[in-house]
């Protein structure tokens, strides 16, 4: 009895241990912890007013020498720390639990703005790490609006069921079944809708810190926005684009093939062949002098 039970344990084991290991974070001494650096990713020095949140990092180092990073978004947690290790603190705006500096989507109060932003162990408050940031508006990107998406086709018809065939009987062999229906084909989806108007305004400005600038303001059916753009720096443009084309209609589903006669040997036939699916639509794209791609600079 006793051999049985150590051989189900040990078996046991062999079980557990093949398991996958999740990734596990990094466990880190606070007492073991010299130092603390945050910073931005790509070492960026600068924020965008108008564009994606800047993502934020920390690693800390231990009295051995060693370094460990944060995780960040996209990455495994395996051998890093968690976001809920430090705890954020910024002159403006906030820093989400991702380690996202969400700033308010205003280029204006942007302009002589610089963000410190501060970070501390949550297990070692005395050990404060800190970054400043500048405003630039170099960044370019892509505004604007879209026309709506095209209706879906409808669904094929599914084909009918095949006929059964005959039982036997002393006089007659039995009949095989008859073939199922094709199903019919899906409706084609319906074009999407044409690129809607956009009205762009521009004009120059000069600042004591940035120099010269274009304002932009967009209108849109949706909503309208305002930008500040450096001629000299990336790319921004104003696009009107046409609506998706709807999705192709499903095609039905073939029909059951017939039963084979009674008390005989033949079989049931072959189903139907599904129908084919609909055609997908092209999007319509219509743009006036006021709609079409505009870039800054150019």
């Amino acid at each position: 009895m006793r051999v049985v039970l150590l051989t189900f344990a040990a078996a046991l084991v062999a079980g557990v241990a093949g398991c996958p290991r999740p990734p596990q974070p990094a466990h880190v001494d606070p007492s073991q912890v010299t130092q603390l650096e945050i910073h931005a990713a790509g070492g960026a020095t600068r924020y965008c007013p108008q564009g994606d949140a800047l993502q934020l990092g920390g690693t800390v180092t231990t009295s051995d020498g060693k370094v460990i990073e944060s995780w960040a978004p996209g990455a495994s947690i395996e051998g890093r720390l968690p976001m809920t290790s430090f705890e954020w603190t910024t002159s403006w705006g906030s820093v989400d639990g991702d380690g996202r500096l969400r700033l308010p989507r205003d280029p204006i109060a942007a302009l002589d703005r610089d963000v410190t932003i501060q970070a501390r162990l949550v297990d070692r408050p005395d050990l404060v790490a800190e970054l400043t940031v500048a405003p630039s508006y170099a960044c370019g990107g892509t505004v604007g609006d879209s026309g709506v998406s095209g209706d879906s086709g409808w669904y094929g018809q599914d084909g009918a069921r095949g006929q059964d065939g005959q039982s036997g009987t002393d006089d007659r062999a039995p009949t095989d079944g008859q073939d199922g229906g094709d199903g019919g084909g899906g409706g084609d989806a319906g074009d999407g809708g044409p690129g809607p108007s956009i009205d762009v305004a521009l004009t120059r400005i000069e600042t004591p810190r940035h120099g010269t600038l274009v304002a932009v303001r967009v209108v849109t059916a949706s909503g309208d926005g305002f930008y500040l753009v450096d001629p000299q720096g990336a790319g921004f443009a104003v696009v009107a684009v046409g609506g998706s084309g709807g999705s192709g209609g499903s095609g039905g589903r073939g029909g059951d093939g017939g039963n084979g006669g009674g008390d005989s040997t033949t079989a049931g036939q072959q189903a139907g062949d599904g129908g084919r699916g609909g055609n997908g639509a092209g999007a319509a794209v219509v743009a006036d002098a006021a709609a079409t791609a505009a870039r800054c600079g150019s």
